[in-house]
């Protein structure tokens, strides 16, 4: 077993148990017929660097931060997670990096986020409704909000214990190996037992 004190023993093992865990999972989509409609979210860590260049300064967060983009699924469950991107770059575009609206698309899957991703001309992106500067929100568009809440608590909840591990708040590497220690994390919550 590898030392867990060190991420980078668990790297190259967490990439493969995310290819066969993907497999596994388009696998059981196409068995199935159907998929239940997953929820996107996005986890600004902060990177602990003094040589940060402006690129990993989120203006929102006043700090140097890696933006991570994850999927969950309807029960809660953490099923994918990206790779770092620098805290400049806002959560839509981070989606877009990935692949994830064009994946949704693909399945047909209506992928349910909160008003990060407000903005995309996909219709497979469910957001929220913003409230004008000037007015308040119509009573319909506050029971909406209230109804995609109440639906991707579930998501925020399953994305949770992964926020908590104290390496992605500790680390002093560089910021683009942030997204491999996210992976590796991801594989060891996931491992049967």
């Amino acid at each position: 077993m590898p030392d867990p004190h060190r991420a980078s023993a668990w790297t190259g093992s967490a990439a493969k148990a995310q290819a066969r865990a993907k497999a596994e999972r388009q696998r059981r989509a196409r068995q199935a017929g159907r998929v239940l409609n997953p929820a996107a979210d996005a986890a600004r860590e902060t990177a602990r660097r003094a040589d940060l260049n402006r690129l990993y300064f989120s203006g929102k967060h006043k700090r140097h931060t890696v933006n991570l983009q994850a999927l969950v699924n309807p029960h809660g469950q953490l099923v994918w997670i990206s790779d770092g991107l620098p805290g400049s770059v806002q959560d839509l575009h981070a989606a877009r990096t990935h692949g994830v609206i064009d994946m949704c698309e693909r399945a047909e899957l209506t992928l349910l986020c909160d008003l990060g991703y407000t903005g995309s001309d996909s219709p497979r992106v469910l957001t929220g409704y913003k409230r004008p500067k000037t007015r308040t929100l119509a009573p319909a568009y506050r029971d909406a909000n209230r109804a995609l809440a109440s639906i991707r608590a579930r998501c925020e909840h399953g994305f949770a214990p992964f926020k908590h591990w104290r390496i992605l708040h500790r680390h002093r590497s560089c910021p683009r190996k942030t997204g491999t220690i996210a992976k590796a994390i991801h594989a060891l919550m996931t491992r049967p037992g």
